[in-house]
């Protein structure tokens, strides 16, 4: 009987060809054809870790001094992770970016 694995594991395996295919300076072809591996699939991988890659570093977490006073304009202030975050938000913010700040804050 054959063991599948987890997608962390597949994850893991690919990341790892990945970055050795990067530091060794070859074609991806060269590489995939020398250590076995299907070269569609390490494509697959390839994007779609670089797409993880850019969707995470998309904006940036910094620590700010708390801040007696109000924000001024109207706005909506969540408080994440026991009061460890205060995100506000004003008119006109993306409510595609906002889920992406909420995500990395508290995963689900």
């Amino acid at each position: 009987m054959k063991v599948r694995s987890t997608r962390a594991q597949r994850e893991r395996f690919w990341r790892e060809h990945i970055e050795q295919c990067h530091r060794s300076g070859i074609a991806q072809r060269r590489y995939c054809a020398e250590n076995g591996l299907a070269l569609s699939t390490f494509t697959l991988w390839r994007r779609r870790m670089a797409a993880d890659s850019k969707q995470k570093q998309c904006f940036e977490i910094v620590p700010v001094p708390k801040v007696s006073r109000p924000v001024s304009g109207p706005s909506v202030v969540l408080v994440v992770k026991d009061g460890r975050y205060r995100v506000e938000v004003g008119d006109g913010f993306q409510v595609q970016t906002l889920r992406a700040v909420l995500d990395v804050l508290e995963p689900r």
